[in-house]
């Protein structure tokens, strides 16, 4: 059962999503300067957004399907903006260059629809109920999250050593705008979905 639940995580956690590829350009751009930081603002906006997920989606969801597709389409409003400002912040030198604070890293962890899947799929059914369960949870997914930050915030770093150039800048910054915009559409697409099922 804890094997299932560590996997199920994991598999979430390590693949890149809004958040990782933040942490992963910070970890090219700053190296470990930022990490603790980062780390703390991300783990607070996971278990902030799937304390709150777990309980909407015991209390309002299932009686309130529009509250769903709101809270879809702000995230999906956010992440386009997020993108769009990665984009620029390096197209020409007087650009306003996106600092990867930890105000963003919370913002984006905290609007991040891996959150929702945590709440509503791989947490056990309105964890919130029983505080035991809770906080074992919590432990367990916070093991996995400081690993998973380290790897990113390690690889971009590494990166960064391996290969010094503005060449490859340019890439990371493609690809990181590119997740970004993808997770945006996708999750504009299921807000739209929803409301075609209503």
């Amino acid at each position: 059962m804890h094997s299932v639940f560590f996997l199920s995580c994991a598999s979430l956690l390590f693949i890149p999503g809004p958040t990782n590829i933040l942490i992963f350009n910070s970890g090219y751009n700053n190296g470990f300067k930022k990490a603790p930081s980062l780390v703390l603002s991300e783990w607070s906006g996971y278990i902030m957004s799937i304390t709150l997920w777990s309980v909407a989606a015991g209390f309002f969801f299932s009686t309130n399907a529009w509250m769903d597709v709101v809270s879809r389409f702000i995230c999906s409003l956010y992440l386009f903006v997020l993108s769009l400002k990665l984009w620029f912040s390096g197209r020409t030198e007087n650009a306003i260059k996106l600092s990867i604070d930890s105000k963003t890293i919370f913002c984006t962890t905290f609007l991040n629809p891996k959150a929702f899947i945590f709440a509503t799929i791989i947490f056990p059914v309105k964890i919130t109920d029983d505080i035991y369960s809770y906080y074992e949870a919590m432990i367990r997914f916070t093991i996995v999250l400081l690993t998973a930050s380290v790897f990113w915030i390690c690889s971009g770093n590494l990166l960064k050593n391996e290969t010094n150039g503005h060449s490859v800048k340019i890439v990371i910054r493609y690809l990181s705008v590119l997740t970004l915009m993808s997770f945006s559409v996708y999750i504009f697409y299921q807000g739209v979905v929803k409301i075609s099922w209503t």
